[in-house]
């Protein structure tokens, strides 16, 4: 498995989705 496969947009896409979601989700933990 490669690490960072050239013909894979999507996937990364996503992963960047997921990042942000996990990110907002850790800041409004904080808040509350």
């Amino acid at each position: 498995m490669s690490p960072s496969p050239p013909q894979l947009p999507v996937y990364s896409l996503a992963l960047r989705v997921l990042l942000t979601k996990q990110q907002r989700g850790i800041e409004t933990d904080r808040r509350l």
